[in-house]
C-alpha cells in the first residue's frame, strides 16, 4: 500500500470480537505521507477488539507531528485486547511511532522494531516517552523489542538491508508467507513484512 496525501494505510472501524484474533492483519508493506500540516496514519485501529497486528512493515514520512505509523485510538468499552507482534513501525517525519489512547488497548506487544525521528516517537494513554525504555517501562510491553533503522530501500519499496534485524522475530503458526510471498522461516523469521537474507560481505553497521 503506498499513498500520497492520504488519512491512513489501512483504517479499521469496530473490527475484531470477542476472542483473540477475531481478525488479523499480516505481512503488509504501507508507505504514506502527507503534507505537514495533515495528520496521517499508517495503521488506525479504532476501537479494535481481538485484533492481531503480525509481520507489517509501515513507514510514515511526512505528515504533521501528530502523525503515527500505528494508531490505536481508546476502546469504548472493555478491552482492546490487540496483539503486536513482528512489527517493523517507522516514522520518519517527525511524529509518533506508536500512539495508543488507552492503557487497555494492547494486551501484548513483542519482537517489534521502532523507528522514530520525532521528540517522542511513543505515547500511551496521556504519556509521552522519547525512547523505548522509557514506553517498556510504562507499558510493561515490548521487552524483546528493538528501535533501530530497519534501512528500507526507499519510500516506496519496504524492503530491508539492516542485519541486526534478521533472525529476530518470533515464528507464529498461521503466518507462513511474508509479503513477497516467500516462506517465512520457522525457527527465525524477520521482522517486519520482509523475510530476508542479508549480504555477507560490505556490510554496513546500523546499531552497536
Amino acid at each position: 500500500i503506498i499513498l500520497d496525501s492520504a488519512y491512513a494505510g489501512i483504517y479499521s472501524q469496530y473490527c475484531g470480537g470477542i476472542f483473540k484474533g477475531s481478525m488479523a492483519l499480516l505481512s503488509n508493506f504501507i508507505s504514506v505521507s502527507a503534507l505537514s500540516s495533515n495528520d496521517v496514519y499508517g495503521i488506525y485501529e479504532y476501537d479494535g477488539k481481538g485484533v492481531n497486528l503480525y509481520f507489517n512493515s509501515v513507514l510514515v514520512h511526512g505528515g504533521s507531528a501528530a502523525s503515527s505509523a500505528l494508531y490505536l485510538e481508546k476502546v469504548t468499552s472493555g478491552t482492546g485486547r490487540i496483539r503486536v507482534q513482528n512489527n517493523n513501525l517507522a516514522n520518519i517525519g517527525g511524529g509518533y511511532v506508536i500512539y495508543t489512547e488507552g492503557r487497555k488497548n494492547i494486551q501484548y506487544s513483542a519482537k517489534n522494531n521502532f523507528y522514530g525521528l520525532g521528540t517522542y516517537p511513543f505515547h500511551n494513554y496521556g504519556f509521552d516517552f522519547s525512547d523505548l525504555a522509557g514506553w517498556k517501562n510504562y507499558c510493561k510491553q515490548d521487552t524483546y523489542s528493538y528501535e533501530v533503522d530497519p534501512a528500507f530501500l526507499g519510500y516506496n519499496n519496504l524492503h530491508i538491508k539492516n542485519p541486526v534485524l534478521n533472525g529476530t522475530a518470533r515464528f507464529l503458526r498461521g503466518v507462513r508467507l511474508d509479503n513477497d510471498g516467500e516462506l517465512r522461516d520457522t525457527i527465525t523469521p524477520d521482522i517486519g513484512g520482509d523475510e530476508f537474507t542479508p549480504p555477507d560481505t560490505n556490510m554496513t553497521v546500523y546499531s552497536i
